[in-house]
């Protein structure tokens, strides 16, 4: 959206107003922060009021290299930091830090613009016309983006368990970010490019990882379908990126969450239901046959992050990535302050003797749901009891594995829970034999021909 860039009022105009406000927007996700400043302020006190949001060491970067800009005619033209603000009311800036920022308000007052600094008072003079950002030609050829500075991290003080488990996730992602890997973007955000060179990263976008650069620092390389060129991701925002499925023609998914179809008529698809990709049109939209609709469906890309591609079969084992990510989403539930708060109040109940043991049982139980609920559809467990019980079955065999019995350790500690190694291998034995259980065939059941008692059971599948 063009940015209203107008002229400061010609020498012994209208009187200057007191109190002005800019409204500083970012040029790619359109989010605003609202900068109010004394009407005299030159465009340096606006960079020098929206650095005041910014965290140590962006704050530096901006002051350094951020640059205001409206556009004119197609063509981007930078505010000059001594010239005076006048009557322009909105401006443009880019930048991945300051894209969080939107809804911000900051105010300077007039001992903050007390010391103009260089260039003069400036009143009477003619303003300069705002520097023009010319294009190089040799732009328009294809080369990868540069890589852009690392940025240092404001210092934050975590406890050791918090660090911990942080640590664990970003392992997780980092490993999962690999070469070639084919990845979807769950939630909307800025490309780490250079200044000025990122995009918006739309929920539901896919590309493929051309690259990965220090993989412990965490830079990927990405192509993104929906964009010309790759753009460069941090590690701090891999989180944001999933595994892709490769939702194809022919392949069988399932669904990991509720959500309404794309089709004129939506229907609601819960979590766990199966069905067939029956074509994929040239938009990168599936219609997918599932068993609970008569009718196909249509799935829209940007929903394909809630589909996970399964085998034809009506069950299938766990995979190793899908335990590590179970795991992480069920520990970053249970860490949250909200459900530790409840947790401990049921404790603190079962301590005064408000609740006796069962009920204590049965009240833990429902609150450990209140997080596993969101999580187990995702990955083909029914949010009940028996889908928990399923969960822990398909766990078991990844319980020699030191990342998934790390995480199973860490979240045995959140939930208060004495769960040594051997103890949590035979508790995920004992729920493998359960979910393997079928009931009985009806016709099992009845008398034989020639009468006489019911057949016996089957036994249970080995």
């Amino acid at each position: 959206m063009a940015a209203e860039a107008g002229r400061a009022p010609p020498p012994g105009g209208s009187c200057v107003p007191d109190v002005i406000e800019v409204a500083v927007r970012h040029a790619i996700r359109g989010s605003e922060i609202r900068v109010l400043l004394p009407g005299r302020a030159r465009f340096g006190h606006v960079k020098a009021a929206v650095s005041r949001l910014l965290d140590p060491g962006d704050d530096l970067d901006f002051m350094e290299s951020g640059v205001l800009m409206h556009k004119e005619a197609g063509v981007y033209a930078a505010y000059r930091e001594r010239d005076r603000v006048g009557d322009v009311r909105r401006v443009l800036v880019c930048g991945a830090a300051l894209a969080r920022l939107g809804g911000a308000e900051v105010r300077l007052d007039e001992d903050d613009v007390s010391q103009d600094g260089e260039g003069g008072d400036g009143e009477g003079e003619e303003r300069p016309a705002a520097a023009r950002v010319q294009i190089d030609p040799d732009l328009l050829t294809y080369r990868p983006p540069p890589r852009p500075a690392r940025k240092s991290a404001p210092t934050v003080v975590r406890s050791a368990r918090e660090v911990l488990a942080e640590k664990a996730k970003k392992q997780l992602h980092v490993k999962a970010i690999q070469k070639d890997v084919l990845v979807v973007v769950r939630e909307d955000f800025s490309s780490d490019n250079a200044e000025g060179e990122e995009v918006l990263l739309e929920r539901g976008q896919r590309g493929r990882v051309q690259q990965v650069d220090d993989p412990q620092a965490g830079f990927a390389l990405i192509a993104f379908v929906a964009h010309r060129q790759p753009q460069w991701v941090f590690q701090t925002n891999f989180h944001r990126l999933g595994i892709a499925e490769d939702v194809r023609e022919g392949v069988y998914v399932a669904v990991r969450g509720d959500f309404l179809s794309d089709s004129d008529t939506g229907v609601l698809l819960k979590a766990g239901i199966r069905g067939r990709v029956t074509g994929v049109d040239d938009d990168g939209d599936a219609t997918v046959a599932f068993d609970a609709h008569d009718r196909e469906q249509w799935v829209s890309r940007r929903h394909f992050d809630l589909l996970r591609v399964v085998s034809g079969a009506e069950a299938e084992p766990l995979r190793r990535d899908e335990a590590l990510g179970l795991q992480s989403e069920l520990h970053d539930g249970f860490r949250e302050p909200l459900f530790q708060r409840d947790l401990q109040a049921l404790r603190a109940r079962r301590a005064a003797g408000e609740l006796a043991p069962p009920a204590f049982g049965r009240a833990r139980q429902a609150l450990f749901m209140t997080v596993q609920a969101a999580v187990l559809p995702r990955y083909g467990f029914e949010a009940s009891g028996l889908g928990v019980v399923r969960m822990m079955g398909e766990l078991g065999p990844f319980l020699g594995d030191p990342e998934v019995a790390g995480l199973s350790a860490r979240i045995s500690e959140l939930l208060g829970l004495e769960m040594p190694a051997e103890k949590l291998e035979r508790l995920a034995g004992d729920c493998g034999a359960v979910s393997r259980c079928r009931e009985p065939d009806p016709l099992s059941l009845l008398p034989p021909a020639g009468g006489g008692l019911p057949a016996p059971e089957a036994r249970p599948a080995p």
